[in-house]
Parts: structure tokens; C-alpha cells; sequence
């Protein structure tokens, strides 16, 4: 017993440890932005915070008027984080929480790893290169199904690392492999890709010659069988199913002119990092001795970054963060060529790198700023106020315009105040009563006729600069919360 609270002592008192929990809780926790800044994280708020309050784990929906059955993504991130908003409440807190938990430990891998493949000073080179990529450190912590498919990518690589020394480690490989299946789908087999041509053009082959690598392959097979069960349908369909008619139109070839699309992304995500990254992989690949750790497996990650980036590619859709997992191996390749002047600092590094996170958390504590755009923001106002109407569930609101002209404000609406927002069209304005709705549109939009009469400023409800709320104020009662955060009523 003494001995193990000495190991834990040993370990909590390392200061390369201690560096890079700082690190990675300032690149992950101290962002301080809410799901309603992107279309996609405030989309799948909504989907998430919609099955928790029906209790339906297999019915995807954004609202009653669009979108009222979808199966956009493979269902894990969905289901954690409709069971967190069970367990905790809704909020922008909860909503972010399991990203953030996924980020941060992806952090932590990457340190891990590199400790692993040298020792702890490469293992906080990797993290510190990593987190100059904007790429990646701008999608810290946000409700995007990639966030944690970068995760199960990690902790597939280490266990498989760390099986070389002990075989039995490839099953939580295989389970981790499977996550990342169950959370977006076919990407992760980017991994088993890159294993393909480690071995055949490295000739690393020690793997296949271990008999629990083909059990824990077995395993994976079997764990892949899960969501064909009866019990996982999702109208009647298997989850690959419903996932494969959803993303079909991903497939469609990408044109010529777009192919290289991602490569160009890379270069203005990842500028500092890039070129340490091709140096680094010139020498990985052209080194003829015998091959050190470090050396294989950093060539591992540099296929492993090849067969993300490179399939990608062929997708006639693409959007920058699904290069998320693409990053840490770019970071991992390039720390290579970045250790020996992260070395040549006269002082600690681990001791510097703590510092510079200490003093980023107290200018984050001091300046609370939230990194999300004007837009967005005027878009919870008006939810904020809307919501809090005690007579809102006897009336329609409504959007004058097209849902895809505004995609963000209906699921903002759904996330934050359960409200379905019906779009409508200007020909449709006869249908709309004032006295029991409120009709929201874009201040661009103004004067608008309705019921024989020209809704201008002067007749806003709410107006900020971008959008005015026309109701009949007489018909507006509030029921303001109890305590003094109106936005935090979900």
C-alpha cells in the first residue's frame, strides 16, 4: 500500500506531467464559447437535447416543421450526450462536456505517446507542436462527432504501441477501433489503413505474427456486429444502414479542381507545423539504419496521416474540421524536427510550459471573453426573451424566410428554448395572426406588409442589429426566472 501511494506521489509531483495537464486544460477548458457559434454543434445540441427530452435513444429529429427524422451521424456522441444532459441538466456546459473531456485526454495521449517513443521532454514537444495547429486547437472542446473519433484515433495508436510489449493490449485497440466506428463511421479505418503500408513498404511485420492481434481482430468483428441486433434499428434499418443513405451524396466524386482542397486547408491551419512535418518525414523515410522506436513509429504516424487525408479527399463534400484526426500525426512527425530546438531553451521547459499555462489561465479568468460571432449572440437574445413569454406554448413562431437561409437560428431556437421555428414565405403572411405569434425577420427585410399594415423599426418587439420580432406587445406576458441568469434557462 505504501509503495503504491509513493508510485502515485512520484507521479503527481512530475513536472512534465504536471505541464502537460496544465497545457492541455488551457487548450481544452478555458474556451469559453457556446454551441450556438457553428451550425454544426448547435445542430447537434438540438438532435442531442431533443432525444433526452423524449427518452427516444433511436428517433434523430430537429424539429416538428424540418428535419423530423435524420440520421446524419453514427449515434455515440448523440447518446452520451443526451445520458449527460440526463444526469446534469441541459446547458452549454453539458452540451460541450464530453468534447471537452475527449480533447483534453487527446492531449494527454499525445504526451503520452511521445514519452513513449523518446522520452517526457519529446512527449511535451508533440503536445506543444500540437497545439500550435489552429486547426485542431480551434475545434477544442466543441460538439463535433470528430473531436472524439481524434480521440479513439490516439488511443487506438498508443495501445497498439504499447502492445509491442504486451500483446493482450491489441483488444482495447479493437475497442477503441470500434468507438471510433460507432462515433463517425468508417473514418477511423484510416488506422488499419496506415498499418497496411507500415508493413509493406517498412516491412513491420512483428504484429502479425502475435496471435492475440487476430483475436482482438475477431473481437472488433464481433463488436462491429452489435448494431445489427434488432434491438439497435433505427426505423426498421441497421445504424451502417441508416448512416450509408445519409452520407451517400458524400461519395460522389470530387472534382479535379477540388481534390487538393485539404492540402491547401493544412497549409493555413497548420503553417508553423507543416514544414517541420515534410522534414521530418524526408528523414523518417529515407533513414536506412536500423530503425530506433521513435523512427517506426513516427513512420506509422506518418501513414496514418496520409490515409486520413488522403481518402478524404476523394469526397465530392468536404469541411475542414473532418481533418481533425489528421492533426495530432501531423504533430507527432513534425515534434521530431521541433525537439532539438525546444531543447536548446536555456531554462525548464516543463517549469516554462507550466508557467505560460498558469498565466493563460489567469488572463482567461480575467478577460471572459467568449469566442462567438455577433450573429449568434443576437440570435440568443431574442430566444432569451422570447422564451420566458408564460403564454409562448399557445403560439407559433415564425421565421420570414427560408430554413437554409438561417440554418443556426432554428436549431439555437430548438437548443435553448425547445422552440420550433416555422419558416415561412412572404406570399404566407396572410396566415400569420399577431396577436398569437411572433414572426422574426431579418431587419434587411424591412418594411414588410402584414394584415393590411407596414411592419417597420418603429414596430419591432425586439430589434437588434440584425433581426426584429413583431408581436402584439398587449398579448406578451413574462415570467422571469427566479434568479438573475435568464440565459441560462434552457
Amino acid at each position: 500500500m505504501f509503495r503504491k501511494l509513493q508510485r502515485y506521489a512520484q507521479i503527481v509531483g512530475d513536472p512534465y506531467l504536471q505541464a502537460a495537464l496544465l497545457g492541455a486544460f488551457v487548450m481544452v477548458f478555458m474556451k469559453k464559447w457556446y454551441p450556438g457559434g457553428n451550425l454544426d454543434t448547435i445542430w447537434y445540441s438540438a438532435v442531442a437535447k431533443n432525444i433526452y427530452l423524449t427518452g427516444d435513444y433511436f428517433k434523430f429529429f430537429i424539429s416538428k416543421y424540418y428535419f423530423k427524422d435524420i440520421f446524419d451521424h453514427m449515434p455515440m456522441t448523440y447518446w452520451i450526450t443526451a445520458k449527460f444532459f440526463e444526469w446534469f441538466g441541459p446547458s452549454d456546459f453539458t452540451a460541450r462536456l464530453y468534447p471537452m473531456i475527449c480533447s483534453f485526454a487527446s492531449y494527454i495521449l499525445i504526451y503520452l505517446i511521445g514519452t513513449k517513443l523518446k522520452d517526457k521532454t519529446f512527449g511535451l514537444v508533440a503536445l506543444a507542436t500540437h497545439a500550435m495547429c489552429f486547426g485542431a486547437s480551434k475545434w477544442n472542446g466543441a460538439l463535433m462527432h470528430d473531436v472524439p473519433l481524434t480521440t479513439f484515433y490516439l488511443a487506438a495508436f498508443y495501445t497498439f504501441l504499447l502492445a509491442e510489449t504486451n500483446s493482450k493490449l491489441y483488444y482495447v485497440t479493437s475497442i477503441f477501433m470500434t468507438f471510433g466506428v460507432f462515433s463517425k463511421g468508417p473514418i477511423i479505418f484510416g488506422f488499419p489503413l496506415g498499418l497496411f503500408f507500415w508493413s509493406v513498404i517498412h516491412g513491420e511485420t512483428k504484429f502479425l505474427k502475435n496471435r492475440h492481434f487476430y483475436w482482438s481482430t475477431a473481437l472488433f468483428s464481433v463488436l462491429l456486429a452489435v448494431p445489427l441486433l434488432p434491438q439497435f434499428e433505427f426505423q426498421g434499418l441497421s445504424a451502417y444502414t441508416m448512416f450509408y443513405l445519409w452520407k451517400a451524396s458524400y461519395l460522389a466524386e470530387s472534382k479535379a479542381n477540388e481534390y487538393f482542397a485539404y492540402f491547401i486547408v493544412i497549409s493555413q491551419t497548420a503553417t508553423i507545423t507543416l514544414l517541420p512535418f515534410l522534414w521530418s518525414a524526408v528523414k523518417i523515410l529515407r533513414h536506412t539504419e536500423k530503425p530506433s522506436i521513435l523512427v517506426r513509429y513516427l513512420r506509422l504516424a506518418f501513414w496514418v496521416s496520409i490515409c486520413i487525408v488522403v481518402p478524404l479527399s476523394y469526397f465530392g463534400i468536404k469541411y475542414p474540421h473532418y481533418l481533425l484526426p489528421f492533426y495530432p500525426f501531423l504533430s507527432l512527425v513534425a515534434a521530431l524536427s521541433l525537439d532539438r530546438l525546444f531543447r536548446l531553451w536555456p531554462y525548464s521547459f516543463p517549469k516554462t510550459l507550466s508557467t505560460i499555462s498558469v498565466l493563460a489561465i489567469c488572463l482567461f479568468a480575467a478577460f471572459p471573453l467568449k469566442t462567438t460571432g455577433k450573429r449568434s449572440k443576437e440570435v440568443l437574445n431574442i430566444v432569451n426573451v422570447i422564451k420566458l413569454d408564460r403564454s409562448l406554448k399557445n403560439k407559433m413562431v415564425y421565421y420570414l424566410g427560408k430554413y437554409f437561409d438561417d440554418m443556426t437560428l432554428f436549431q439555437t431556437f430548438k437548443f435553448y428554448g425547445s422552440i420550433d421555428v416555422k419558416p415561412i414565405r412572404p406570399y404566407q403572411l396572410s396566415t400569420v395572426d399577431p396577436l398569437s405569434s411572433y414572426l422574426i425577420m431579418k431587419r434587411e427585410h424591412l418594411p414588410v406588409a402584414l394584415k393590411g399594415s407596414q411592419i417597420g423599426e418603429e414596430n419591432c418587439f425586439i430589434l437588434n442589429t440584425l433581426y426584429c420580432v413583431y408581436t402584439h406587445r398587449e398579448q406578451v406576458s413574462f415570467e422571469l426566472p427566479e434568479f438573475d441568469l435568464p440565459h441560462e434557462v434552457y
